[in-house]
């Protein structure tokens, strides 16, 4: 399937009548400059802003869909903004207070760090991307990925899996000693009757532990 791959638009369409985009931002956003990039499913308005943190400049993309109806789908914006504007750029969408929510439109907003070196402080520390549900029960959309990326992801999962198991072995170890120390504090105790003391040995030694004289 060829992909649809957006393209960088030089006039825009007014009334039926052609626009310049330097006309199109003055009139958007009432001076500056910005870029516009179509396809055949989505229009993106890209923006520089003064908002930069220390290691990186930021854009603002502003997202619709040709037709105006409702996106949301993340794989789709993750789309855009590794075409429009870098796949190692990270970028954030912001669920904001009410006392500056603007809902005027199905229009979708992203601010982008524009240097790819730079990491937002919080969120995954690694990648894992599978076309199958990690965890069971969990479903998973059907994923175009090369066969290299496929087996990295299927490996990571595995190795995933195999680090919990051993967490909780050592979890349950940690418990089984926990408990024949306390077996051992019974044992000391000298308060046990015969039957007890031959039941707490017999616990002691099948949690694999020995029981100090």
């Amino acid at each position: 399937m060829k992909r649809d791959r957006f393209k960088k638009m030089t006039t825009m369409i007014k009334n039926g009548q052609p626009q310049s985009i330097e006309d199109f931002c003055k009139e958007a956003f009432g001076g500056g400059t910005c870029e516009v990039y179509r396809n055949s499913k989505y229009q993106v308005i890209k923006k520089q802003i003064d908002t930069r943190v220390e290691e990186s400049e930021m854009v603002w993309l502003s997202i619709k869909r040709i037709d105006r109806e409702i996106i949301h789908d993340w794989r789709e914006l993750q789309n855009i903004k590794n075409e429009i504007v870098g796949r190692y750029c990270e970028g954030i969408e912001i669920y904001p207070a009410e006392s500056r929510l603007v809902d005027t439109a199905n229009q979708y907003h992203l601010w982008v760090f524009v240097n790819p070196q730079y990491r937002i402080p919080f969120g995954m520390n690694t990648r894992i991307v599978t076309d199958k549900g990690m965890l069971d029960g969990a479903k998973q959309r059907t994923l175009r990925l090369p066969l290299w990326a496929k087996l990295l992801g299927q490996w990571k999962i595995k190795r995933l899996l195999k680090q919990k198991e051993k967490l909780e072995r050592e979890d349950l170890i940690g418990k089984a000693n926990k408990l024949i120390d306390n077996l051992q504090e019974l044992y000391d105790d000298n308060q046990l009757t015969e039957k007890d003391e031959a039941t707490v040995l017999d616990s002691i030694k099948f949690l694999g532990g020995s029981i100090n004289w």
